[in-house]
């Protein structure tokens, strides 16, 4: 027999937080939704066991038993009512789905008045369009919603010769437009957007001819806010300038508040993406840029998870970015402010690592180091980070035993990790080969002629800059550069 746990219902319920137990409890009780009593047993016997389903009472023969009285042998009716119960679920989310849109309720009780010959009412429900749609969808909801309002104006044509037909059949026209203009940019966006990143360039119909029509009409459409915002990402991708930029901006931080959180979430990616290219080609004004997106962020919640945590790896972003403009009290602030906000698992070992990176950006290496070793690393790309730190301050410390003993447990830990990517693989791999070479020319740099000092020194930076994959590769140079000076004094 299949154990409970397994089963479709229970692992749905399992997912469920705390308040949608309890509504979906009342859903269960209502008899308007359920009439059936097993259904109801069977929740009521499931409930005490939310939200980790495990013990000797979860068993399929307790619950078949004990849960609906039934004796060993009736099993099919358990998954008879297994079944019932998860459709029951099912219907329970739709009913939420539509609970937490009054656009889609108005737009259902509409269709309903429509359909059962009650259209006299329709004048005193029709509300939709009031708020300023936040997304694509919200635009096929208008339009869905002038189309049940255009056949109203149809049937009324035909019953009693007057109609508000023209004008229903002008607004639906727009509406879908506008649906089409804002969902076509959508998609274009982020097939755009994507291909930057896997280095595509497949064709997108009707791109350019949809810009210009944005760019050069009078048309109303081409001034609804949302169309703007999207119209100013597709200059962004396919221009790349800085004048697209801050006109894209503009546009973002005049509709800041109100956007949709959905939305709001993808116009800064693109912004943050823009800024991060930017930086790569070695415009680091764009730091500044991409600290004050944060800081954005930060304000007005949209980097925050739906449970309202922050994502660990957005913790270590913001504070990697700020420490590179030696925001130092800054950091400081955020990294306590936003602690309690990382997942209580990895709160202490993410806390833990980004201290120990703002106490070796301050040149505070005997704290940094205390950090790393009370940390513990649950994920391979800290455990990575915290080992290229770790080498990192052995060198600033000239500590040549433990830089030794690092290089040595490093590799060790590249070869048998195998959730190591081959891309991290190579670029620390490389990264433990150029820090090796540098401490080796340092060492032996006093038993060699100035000449030949400059030219293994000259050899030895233009290999690190031909290198295409080196984990802090910019760092290496730094030290070999900083070598050099000193050498030349």
């Amino acid at each position: 027999m299949m154990a409970m746990q397994q089963t479709r219902i229970i692992r749905l319920l399992s997912t469920l937080g705390s308040s949608e137990i309890r509504r979906f409890s009342e859903f269960v009780h209502s008899p308007y939704f359920n009439k059936s009593s097993t259904v109801r047993d069977l929740f009521d016997y499931l409930e005490p066991f939310y939200p980790g389903f495990t013990g000797p009472g979860i068993q399929q023969e307790q619950v078949l038993q004990k849960g609906l009285g039934l004796p060993a042998h009736e099993v099919q009716k358990l998954h008879d009512a297994n079944s019932s119960l998860t459709r029951l679920l099912e219907e329970f989310f739709s009913v939420e789905q539509l609970t937490s849109s009054p656009s889609l309720q108005t737009l259902q009780t509409c269709e309903k008045l429509i359909q059962s010959g009650r259209e006299w009412y329709f004048p005193k429900k029709w509300k939709l369009g009031e708020d300023a749609p936040q997304t694509p969808s919200d635009y096929l909801t208008l339009y869905q919603a002038e189309e049940v309002g255009l056949r109203q104006a149809q049937r009324n044509l035909r019953r009693t010769g007057r109609s508000t037909h023209d004008e229903r059949l002008k607004s639906t026209m727009k509406a879908l437009d506008a649906f089409y203009l804002a969902q076509k940019l959508q998609l274009a966006c982020e097939t755009l957007n994507r291909q930057k990143i896997i280095n595509s360039d497949d064709e997108l119909d009707m791109l350019e001819e949809i810009s210009d029509f944005l760019q050069n009409t009078s048309s109303p459409i081409a001034k609804i806010p949302l169309i703007r915002l999207y119209h100013g990402v597709l200059r962004l991708l396919t221009e790349e300038t800085d004048e697209a930029f801050h006109q894209f901006m503009s546009r973002l931080d005049a509709l800041e508040n109100t956007l949709g959180r959905d939305t709001g979430i993808a116009m800064y990616a693109y912004a943050q993406n823009y800024c991060i290219r930017q930086i790569n080609t070695g415009r680091i004004e764009f730091l500044d840029r991409l600290f004050e997106l944060y800081v954005s962020l930060l304000d007005n919640g949209f980097i925050l998870e739906a449970d309202n945590s922050l994502a660990h790896w957005n913790y270590k972003n913001i504070t990697t970015v700020a420490l590179r403009l030696k925001k130092f009290d800054w950091v400081s602030s955020f990294l306590e402010s936003y602690k309690k906000k990382l997942h209580e698992d990895i709160r202490e070992s993410v806390y833990r690592y980004n201290m120990a990176a703002t106490r070796y950006e301050q040149q505070d290496y005997a704290a940094a180091l205390k950090f790393l070793q009370q940390t513990v690393f649950m994920d391979v790309h800290y455990d990575l980070s915290a080992r290229s730190m770790l080498l990192k301050i052995f060198f600033e410390l000239e500590d040549d035993e433990a830089l030794g003993y690092s290089f040595q447990a490093f590799e060790g830990f590249l070869r048998r990790n195998k959730a190591i990517s081959k891309e991290h693989y190579l670029i620390h791999k490389n990264l433990i080969r150029f820090l090796k070479k540098i401490h080796r020319l340092k060492h032996r740099i006093g038993q060699l002629t100035t000449e030949e000092a400059h030219r293994r020194y000259d050899l030895l930076q233009a290999e690190l800059l031909n290198a295409s994959a080196v984990a802090n590769k910019s760092w290496l140079s730094d030290k070999l550069a900083e070598m050099h000076r000193h050498d030349s004094e």
